[in-house]
């Protein structure tokens, strides 16, 4: 009996250890790719230095349609960003490399302007991000661009590239030299040939205590380029060993690597078959990789940059058949969402409208009258918030402001919903905000008002009813009446037209619709084409209440031609034929 009771002891511990592994791997973070910001920042380009500093990611030059640019860019979280200064002093860059180091900024080589200048091996650094400070172009390693440059074992390491030979070859020749630095001015050679191939644009990172050289091509001006898939590590630079030769991600150039979560991820690049990709892998130890995902959201790209900040990947620019990009997509846990009104919190599928969170918008009059009532969403997690808004089952409810909102990490954003009662009484619909949280992606809740009949419209018109007299040989005499509403709701024209006469007109084809306390104005044209008075009735019929029959006169005269014209006339007959007798 003691045994079955220290067996059934056992059993329990075992299902409960069970349960807990269970319940901590299908608790996992759902993780996910945001699109953080698309527009309204720096201009779309590649090949670009990104790095995080002073708590930011910082982006210094590029290219942008075959151009450098030397401007900076700074943001904390992806969807803010701040131009630090359009004017940088080391001038029109791209494919150079930028690291921190012993706390500074610094940028090494890369090329000025245009695609055909040479490269360059100048250093600048700076302590803040905006102050440059030149150190020298008289770096012992060749000019350079499109190279690796990582931090490890306390030192600048600078790695292979495309480099020219001297200051005036326009010509490339591709390395694979690594030199490395411990105050990141004075150099010493580790080795003028490593075993790898020479190669350019491929990544160089640090991981699991070593350094890695992943990928990358040789551009031949006479053949077909080179590209690798292969994978080298080092702990000195010097010797390297091979990891794999064939990696299954298959021979690209361009893909960008960084270590997430104890693992190198790879993302996208240019493939020997000639095409851009946007896929995603995985690996724990530079030999095995995992094909995480074959087409991430973003589009695919070569020419972008990589970075892990705050656990979440930042992918950035890039470059795809002729198009830059200026995208911001960050890669991590799903954020949470709450969502507020009047600074109280409305809990997700809310069926009680009330004044105490704002989803009761009180009353507003049928027309020409609105209650304005502002939202809260608020943020909390490491990568931004994307909110879709929209209300359903109710056309007097409508979004003023903040329909589609990113919403940055631990951070909030409003948007603004408007009642305009069409009819009396109560009127309710339903607030959707789709979202890409983990806790209530499918967020929703009532919202309600009351609509008050208007006071119903009422119709003045005033103007000149006299044309007074109009030679029938001359142009139309136009004059001008004015409509009022000085009622509560739109004073509708259902038709307009003149009785009685002819000789008036109204100019206008449309007499559009008057909300309260306004006014319109029309025109009326009277042409008479005999000699005498002529009258007519305007009729204006409407939807008011005090004359939905609205009618006046109007009157007017025509006279005939001035005597003296008909003298001059006379005259100038007379003479003509005295001058033929002549």
């Amino acid at each position: 009996m003691k045994k079955l009771k220290e067996n059934y002891k056992s059993f329990l511990i075992n299902l409960l250890v069970i349960f807990l592994l269970i319940f901590t791997s299908t608790a996992k973070a759902e993780k996910e790719w945001v699109l953080a910001s698309s527009s309204n920042h720096w201009q779309a380009r590649s090949m670009f230095g990104a790095t995080l500093f002073t708590n930011n990611v910082w982006l210094t030059g590029g290219s942008s349609n075959f151009d450098g640019v030397n401007d900076e860019w700074k943001s904390e979280n992806g969807v803010d960003w701040t131009l630090v200064t359009d004017d940088a002093p080391w001038g029109y860059r791209f494919a150079h490399q930028t690291v921190v180091f012993k706390d500074e900024l610094w940028l090494y080589g890369g090329k000025t302007g245009e695609w055909v200048e040479l490269p360059q091996k100048d250093i600048w650094k700076s302590q803040n991000g905006v102050d440059w400070i030149w150190l020298n172009n008289n770096a012992p390693w060749l000019r350079r661009d499109n190279h690796g440059c990582i931090v490890y074992s306390n030192k600048v390491w600078i790695l292979g590239g495309g480099c020219a030979t001297n200051d005036l070859d326009l010509s490339t020749i591709i390395t694979n030299d690594v030199w490395s630095s411990t105050d990141g001015l004075n150099w010493k050679s580790e080795t003028s040939a490593a075993q790898w191939a020479p190669r350019t644009e491929f990544s160089a990172l640090t991981f699991n205590g070593k350094m890695w050289v992943i990928g990358g091509f040789i551009h031949f001006y006479e053949k077909p380029d080179v590209r690798f898939s292969d994978v080298w590590s080092s702990s000195d630079g010097t010797n390297w060993t091979l990891v794999t030769d064939n990696a299954p991600w298959g021979k690209r150039s361009s893909g960008e690597v960084v270590v997430y979560e104890n693992k190198m991820f790879l993302l996208g690049g240019y493939t020997d078959s000639e095409s851009w990709k946007n896929d995603v892998w995985t690996s724990q130890d530079g030999s095995n990789w995992t094909l995480e995902t074959a087409a991430a959201p973003w589009h695919p790209r070569a020419g972008h940059r990589c970075l892990v900040k705050d656990d979440t990947i930042w992918l950035m620019g890039g470059y795809n058949n002729g198009k830059y990009g200026n995208g911001v997509w960050i890669y991590g846990d799903k954020p949470n969402i709450n969502v507020s009104g009047n600074g109280n919190i409305i809990t997700n599928g809310s069926q009680n409208p009330n004044l105490t969170d704002g989803t009761f918008f009180g009353s507003a009059m049928t027309y020409g009258h609105s209650v304005t009532q502002t939202f809260l969403i608020e943020a909390t997690g490491k990568i931004p918030l994307s909110s879709d808004i929209s209300i359903s089952n109710s056309s007097a409810f409508s979004i003023l402001s903040g329909k589609n909102l990113v919403t940055a990490p631990n951070s909030s954003s409003i948007f603004s919903i408007v009642f305009s009662p069409e009819t009396a009484g109560t009127t309710t619909g339903t607030v959707h905000v789709l979202n890409n949280s983990s806790n209530s992606p499918n967020f929703s809740f009532l919202i309600s008002g009351e609509g008050i009949l208007s006071p119903p419209p009422i119709i003045k018109i005033t103007g000149n009813d006299d044309f007074g007299e109009v030679d029938i040989s001359d142009d139309a005499v136009t004059n001008f009446f004015t409509i009022e509403n000085s009622g509560g709701d739109l004073l509708e024209i259902n038709n307009f037209f003149i009785s009685n006469s002819t000789a008036f007109s109204f100019i206008d084809t449309t007499i559009f619709p008057v909300p309260p306390d306004t006014s319109t104005v029309f025109e009326i044209a009277f042409n008479p084409e005999n000699v005498g008075f002529s009258t007519g009735i305007v009729y204006i019929l409407n939807n008011s209440t005090n004359a939905a029959n609205y009618f006046f006169s109007v009157i007017g005269e025509g006279v005939p031609e001035p005597a003296f014209i008909w003298i001059i006339g006379l005259l100038l007959i007379k003479f003509g034929v005295a001058a033929r007798k002549l």
